[in-house]
């Protein structure tokens, strides 16, 4: 299921050329890994500690691109 949209975004262009945005309500299991590993980078933390997350996102990447085909 999607969600329509319309000139919410006062950064979009589609309120003037009168397109409709659409965003879908659910994410697939890959999109949801995806979103995980990138809201805990941008978590803050130090710089060892980001290091750390940011090998662990490597490898999560790593398997989502075996298992997803990306």
């Amino acid at each position: 299921m999607a969600t329509s949209v319309e000139g919410n975004d006062p950064h979009s262009e589609s309120e003037s050329s009168g397109e409709t945005q659409v965003f879908p309500s659910e994410l697939s299991d890959e999109a949801k890994l995806k979103l995980e590993i990138i809201e805990s980078l941008s978590e803050p933390c130090d710089r060892k500690t980001y290091g750390a997350k940011l090998e662990e996102a490597a490898r999560q990447w790593m398997v989502s691109a075996l298992l997803y085909g990306v």
